[in-house]
């Protein structure tokens, strides 16, 4: 099965001439054709990690919430149907993806520790009871007012007779 691309002088160099940037430091020379690549792996991106449902549609809408952008531009990236790219484009979705991958280590650690909060407790819980004072103090059931009190389990001078 032969496949047509949808823009066959996209291939062609006609109109992607070098475009270069210096600074101080140094010398930055790039393509049209590599931002594109660059800006569609960054959208294609944003639509795999999107939490909006199974679906294609829903995917891409949640992305162009996520990327400012409508859903029509966010499908023509994902079909790769994108012909030209404004540089205030780019720097949009550039920054949401930036912003988002924050977003998402957020909340990553967020869980994690929660993890392992939830662990403390349970090995505060199943501590012996006469290992109390080894429980970090914030896990300590004197921090806790539900908790029994220390004294509760204190040895009573009837044990030694």
């Amino acid at each position: 099965m032969v496949t047509k691309k949808p823009y066959p002088d996209r291939d062609k160099k006609s109109g992607s001439a070098d475009k270069s940037m210096s600074s101080t430091a140094m010398t930055f020379t790039f393509t049209s054709e590599s931002v594109r690549q660059y800006i569609t792996r960054l959208v294609r991106e944003e639509i795999r990690k999107a939490r909006g449902g199974g679906s294609v549609k829903s995917r891409l809408r949640t992305a162009a919430r996520v990327l400012g952008l409508t859903v029509d531009r966010v499908r023509h990236y994902h079909y790769d149907d994108v012909r030209r790219i404004e540089a205030h484009e780019a720097f949009q979705i550039i920054d949401a993806h930036q912003r988002a991958e924050i977003g998402r280590r957020t909340m990553l650690l967020r869980a994690a520790e929660r993890e392992l909060e939830r662990q403390r407790r349970e090995v505060a819980a199943e501590a012996p009871k006469g290992l109390a004072w080894m429980v970090p103090g914030s896990l300590h059931p004197m921090d806790d007012p539900a908790a029994e009190s220390p004294r509760d389990d204190a040895i009573e001078e009837d044990d030694f007779t």
